[in-house]
């Protein structure tokens, strides 16, 4: 585990972390094209002449109880070098992981995944056994989210974000490589046919360019679109980095006036 340097963790009253519990990935979309988490363990298995770790899936079992060891409030990004949802992940490992964030009630924990569809399986069904499974319903401190880069993965994703349950529901648009409509304040027609309002739904917008020697453009027209849609729809968003002037930029101080958000969700019940 380590702190991080990722600014969207840094909310106020929160050391920012990480917790890997489960480690490895495979590619499912554009947006895996230049992964950063698998070229930080190729940097890392190169210089202990191993095979990169990122290519395999790995439950680590002495990492599992960590969090319970932090005594000061931590926002964490959960499998940062992974997706806790891949196939490859047994539901087994995935509940144990659940029971620590539970348990460790002081901290948040945020959690994304492109594999939007056994989040919300896993989630549908660990909710409706609550009454009979201890521990199973979801967190209050977790936070669930999708990560998409264009407006493909966004229309496939974010609508099954919205049907799963959870405290706090979150879009990670990174790295955006696209122009994206979120449609935040759509109606859409829910599993039994009936129209259901979109704009509560979604609680938190974290958006940035692309970064590393291969990035993709991110065209700031973009980018404004996604923090006028947030502003519209009342929907926190954070600006993590910006493509300015074919460089990528972290500082706020030579961004555009609209650009320079750092808003974090209000954290309430499950909806």
């Amino acid at each position: 585990m380590s702190r991080s340097r990722i600014n969207w963790l840094a909310a106020p009253g929160y050391i920012p972390e990480t917790w890997n519990p489960v480690t490895g990935c495979t590619p499912v979309s554009a947006g895996c094209a230049n992964c950063w988490a698998k070229a930080m363990a190729k940097r890392f298995s190169h210089l202990h002449r191993q095979r990169n770790p990122f290519e395999m899936v790995s439950m680590h079992e002495d990492r599992l109880h960590v969090p319970l060891h932090w005594s000061k409030p931590r926002m964490c990004f959960v499998c940062s070098m992974g997706d806790l949802f891949h196939a490859d992940v047994p539901e087994e490992f995935i509940y144990r992981v659940f029971r620590i964030i539970r348990r460790a009630e002081t901290h948040r924990f945020v959690i994304l995944t492109k594999r939007q569809y056994r989040m919300l399986d896993y989630m549908q069904e660990r909710t409706k056994n609550a009454h009979r499974i201890a521990g199973s319903f979801h967190p209050r401190n977790l936070w669930l989210g999708v990560s998409v880069e264009n407006q493909r993965t966004a229309d496939e994703r974010i609508p099954t974000l919205l049907r799963t349950p959870a405290a706090v529901r979150l879009v990670s648009l990174e790295p955006m490589i696209g122009p994206v409509a979120l449609r935040l304040n759509d109606e859409a027609e829910d599993e039994d046919g009936c129209m259901e309002d979109r704009r509560h739904n979604l609680s938190w917008v974290v958006l940035g360019c692309e970064s590393g020697p291969r990035r993709r453009p991110c065209n700031l027209e973009w980018v404004k679109s996604v923090v006028d849609q947030c502003d519209a729809a009342q929907v926190p968003v954070f600006v993590k980095q910006l493509d300015l002037g074919g460089k990528v930029s972290h500082g706020m101080s030579e961004w555009p006036e609209w650009a320079q958000r750092q808003q974090w969700p209000k954290v309430g019940g499950a909806r």
